[in-house]
């Protein structure tokens, strides 16, 4: 038997990693990088001054599933943090409806294939931002936006 691709945790992850590598790599310019935190060799180049480090991970799995998206939203060299205030504008335009805020965001979910077209099977609706600044040991920013996901399953 097998899963259905609404249930498929590999088809939340390939949705939201197309959402953000053509919203905040292709159209914004920003680097990213996926499940290596901060760790990166990108982010140890010193010419790299802010970055977006992406970790995802299922919570339930249920016939209204959710999930996490967590955004480690970085800058190097900005000490009154301008840079860092900048990236969390852009970041949290792309998870936000500004033509009416009073709507939830939903962003594309696709099953996704090695070969072949994905097929939109439904939306990955945005019910929660939560926001933690820190700063890191080398004196960089770090912003946390941790962004929780649901979406309709067959399970």
């Amino acid at each position: 038997m097998t899963l259905d691709p609404t249930a498929r945790f590999s088809n939340v992850q390939d949705s939201l990693k197309k959402y953000l590598v053509d919203s905040l790599e292709t159209i914004e310019g920003i680097e990213l990088s996926f499940d290596k935190i901060l760790d990166d060799p990108r982010t140890v180049e010193p010419s790299t001054n802010r970055w977006v480090s992406v970790k995802t991970s299922p919570v339930m799995t249920e016939a209204l599933s959710e999930a996490k998206l967590e955004l480690f939203c970085v800058t190097r060299a900005d000490p009154e943090r301008y840079k860092l205030w900048q990236l969390r504008d852009t970041v949290l335009g792309y998870f936000s409806d500004e033509d009416n805020p009073s709507v939830q965001k939903s962003i594309p979910f696709y099953r996704s294939r090695a070969a072949g077209a994905w097929t939109l099977i439904g939306g990955l609706v945005v019910s929660d931002i939560r926001e933690d600044l820190e700063n890191l040991r080398d004196n960089s920013q770090l912003l946390l936006m941790t962004i929780t996901l649901n979406y309709a399953s067959k399970v």
